[in-house]
């Protein structure tokens, strides 16, 4: 049995507010982004299933951003936190599809963005509507030079 207090408010018809961000072209690939080297093709399918599913599982959005320099991802997300309806839902969703390396996702420019720095701005301290909320980040992208084969 659990115990009620330590469960996840989910009871808002609206459960929460979801960030969805999609790199699919790319302007300068030489930046040091761990990508392919070319732009995503197919990746609007991609953004087709994913905004349907957070759809269908009650979150909310105001628009698919797409094609983000990396201080524009920052500043979309930076955003996103102020947004004052995070205080009326119980999570917080983040999607950015891109190319990326171990430690880093890509701006369309190419210029690397520290996966630190997302979360950092997805702190209790940057993002106190959400504290104490879950959020849930989904980063599609490689995790370096080697390709999946399967």
């Amino acid at each position: 049995m659990f115990d009620s207090e330590s469960v996840y408010k989910m009871t808002s018809p609206i459960r929460g507010r979801c960030l969805i961000i999609n790199n699919n072209s790319f302007s300068d690939l030489s930046k040091g982004n761990g990508g392919t080297g070319s732009d995503r093709k197919g990746s609007e399918v991609d953004v087709e299933n994913i905004s349907g599913l957070f759809k269908s599982l009650a979150f909310k959005w105001e628009t698919i951003h797409r094609d983000l320099t990396a201080k524009k991802l920052l500043e979309t997300i930076q955003k996103e936190t102020e947004h004052a309806d995070h205080k009326n839902y119980g999570m917080f969703v983040l999607v950015v599809m891109t190319h990326g390396s171990d430690y880093h996702l890509s701006g369309s420019d190419g210029v690397p963005v520290p996966r630190t720095s997302i979360f950092d701005l997805l702190s209790a301290s940057q993002f106190p509507s959400m504290a104490g909320k879950p959020k849930l980040l989904i980063f599609q992208a490689c995790s370096g030079g080697k390709y999946n084969t399967n």
